[in-house]
């Protein structure tokens, strides 16, 4: 890294050099609010080094960041691609000659069981059969829900401390 050491004071003075050059060669002007910049609080009162190191310590915590980022990235990258080889093996058992003679109901039932579109088919099948039981059930007791929120039924419900444990959910059916 290649840098220009300045010292302060001498800054300093060729700037005011500089100005004072400025003014003779160009009209005097009055300056507005505009050509005024404003320097913020935390730049007040430091030196042109403070400032140039400052900016220095800035650009490389940014670079270090950046590397951060970057590691972050290519490590959540590397872990979805375990987690979906993980997952490929799951569903995919291996069925090899040996295995398959030894034990043929385990084998097939495994390979049944991990099949997704079995599974899917198996899910629809159970709701299609809950729903066809809900149906039957309301067909039989058309007014349930108003008896269910009716109070003589909570009072039923309280009567019993296994019934209270069956409805809070808390007690094997």
């Amino acid at each position: 890294m290649s840098g220009i050491i300045v010292e302060e004071e001498s800054i300093g003075e060729e700037m005011d050099v500089v100005e004072q050059e400025e003014s003779f060669n160009e009209p005097q002007e009055e300056t507005t609010q505009e050509d005024v910049v404003e320097i913020p609080e935390k730049f007040r009162n430091k030196s042109v080094k403070d400032v140039v190191d400052m900016y220095t310590n800035l650009e490389s915590e940014f670079g270090r960041q950046r590397n951060d980022l970057g590691e972050l990235r290519k490590l959540t990258d590397e872990l979805l691609e375990v987690q979906l080889k993980s997952k490929k093996v799951e569903t995919e058992p291996t069925v090899d000659v040996d295995t398959l003679l030894e034990n043929p109901s385990k084998v097939l039932n495994d390979v049944v069981a991990s099949n997704p579109r079995l599974r899917q088919i198996e899910e629809k099948l159970v709701a299609s059969e809950r729903q066809k039981a809900l149906s039957a059930f309301e067909q039989k007791h058309p007014d349930w829900q108003q008896l269910v929120n009716s109070t003589e039924f909570a009072g039923w419900v309280n009567g019993s401390g296994v019934r209270k444990r069956v409805s809070r959910g808390t007690y094997p059916v």
